[in-house]
């Protein structure tokens, strides 16, 4: 059995292909004033999607193709997933890589250059811009073992970490946290985060669904990625900027269950978590 990973990825490429000769709706800018949307590839001269900077009453300001640094040249985005405003300069895209990676690149509209550019998906930028939260890259249609989640605040490796170790910076492809273990055929402690983390107003904590699981190989001689789990569980995990983190367990233990869950602040420091028909308030000390 792979984890929920696979079958996100599968979605979104799924999405890729719907998306072909489309145009996408256009999303309107923090004050109003600008809109953007991105068209794919079909059109003479073209050999990737553009995106479209417009006013709001529709004429064009400028266009361009989004770079990419994830490879070994400057390559151009050739699927995009998704666009968002950052702020009133700064737009945002999600780059298909592949079923299980996406590249995050910021763009600044007044220049058509890069900025911030990230590797993993579910992206969730700060209510302040300052940070992007999102899930490191794991590797392609792997064993769950080598897809244990891990989350980053842009190329920092906050959570989960080996025990006595400090939040690290992510150089380009290397592997994620060592934190899975193993005894016989049977890997312990793998994560998998739920779709949706949720910013506090402040942008200082994280709230999100993490569940964790060991699994047993049904042929560990061959790298199958077929087998069983076992021990599942799961919680709310609330997190600073810092790495530190509370955690608040949940009586569900499938991380299925949260597919239509939602995580609300309603302070800075209070949030409620409705999942499984259940509403449950939470104080951050």
């Amino acid at each position: 059995m792979l984890i929920r990973g696979i079958a996100t990825a599968q979605n979104r490429g799924e999405q890729v292909r719907q998306n072909k000769t489309q145009t996408s709706d256009s999303i309107v800018s923090p004050s109003g004033r600008q809109k953007a949307y991105y068209e794919d590839v079909p059109s003479p001269g073209r050999e990737a999607p553009e995106v479209v900077i417009q006013t709001s009453d529709g004429h064009k300001i400028r266009s361009f193709s989004v770079h990419l640094r994830s490879g070994n040249s400057d390559e151009l985005c050739s699927s995009i997933l998704s666009l968002a405003w950052v702020n009133e300069h700064i737009i945002a895209t999600e780059c298909h890589i592949n079923p299980s990676l996406s590249e995050y690149v910021e763009t600044d509209v007044r220049t058509g250059k890069s900025g911030r550019d990230l590797l993993g998906f579910d992206f969730k930028p700060a209510p302040d811009a300052s940070t992007v939260a999102h899930v490191g890259w794991i590797i392609h249609f792997a064993r769950p073992p080598e897809q244990s989640y891990y989350l980053q605040f842009d190329e920092k490796i906050v959570y989960p970490l080996p025990r006595g170790k400090k939040p690290f910076k992510q150089r380009h492809l290397d592997r994620g946290p060592l934190v899975v273990t193993k005894k016989g055929d049977t890997y312990t402690g793998i994560h998998e985060f739920a779709p949706g983390f949720s910013w506090s107003p402040d942008s200082k904590h994280l709230a999100f669904i993490d569940c964790t699981f060991d699994w047993t190989s049904d042929d560990e001689a061959s790298q199958s990625p077929i087998g069983e789990r076992s021990y599942q569980s799961c919680s709310l995990i609330v997190i600073d900027r810092n790495g530190k983190y509370s955690q608040f367990p949940d009586s569900c233990r499938d991380v299925e269950t949260y597919q239509n869950s939602s995580i609300q602040w309603t302070a800075a420091n209070s949030l409620v978590l409705y999942a499984h028909g259940i509403l449950r308030k939470i104080t951050i000390r």
